[in-house]
């Protein structure tokens, strides 16, 4: 075996000495690349396109209108009302945010009840679970 060259050995990182950053500083200084702000003046930006900065908002009409469609589909006079619109939001975000493939995992429903349950146990949530479901009644009655 011959000799290993530490420069080249995947993974090295060589110490960085007092001299090492003051070099690497004057450089930094030479091509005025010291602050944050004139670096992102460069062309190598990434800048999301109109579709892109949209993708998130498209994401939330999509699970309010399904969930709004969900829930427009129950009694509301019904005393598991709150209950079941809430398994609604729940089955909602979930199919939104990971897709369709996920409903069909079989450990989906065991998820899907363990949030609908914290939400509905916790006094918090529940409130703000039953805020919501007023708005999208008073929502579907204007």
């Amino acid at each position: 075996m011959g000799h290993i060259d530490p420069m080249n050995v995947q993974g090295f990182q060589p110490p960085v000495t007092a001299e090492v950053a003051a070099e690497a500083k004057k450089k930094l200084k030479e091509t005025e690349l010291e602050s944050d702000e004139k670096a992102v003046e460069g062309g190598d930006v990434f800048v999301p396109s109109e579709l892109t900065k949209s993708l998130p908002e498209k994401k939330k009409e999509a699970f309010m209108e399904e969930a709004k469609a969900e829930i427009a589909k129950l009694d509301p006079e019904s005393e598991t009302f709150v209950d079941d619109a809430t398994q609604k939001l729940v089955n909602s975000a979930l199919k939104n945010e990971y897709g369709k493939r996920m409903i069909r995992k079989k450990e989906y429903n065991q998820m899907k009840a363990v949030l609908t349950k914290h939400i509905l146990r916790d006094p918090r949530y529940r409130s703000i679970i039953e805020d919501f479901l007023g708005k999208i009644l008073e929502s579907e009655w204007q």
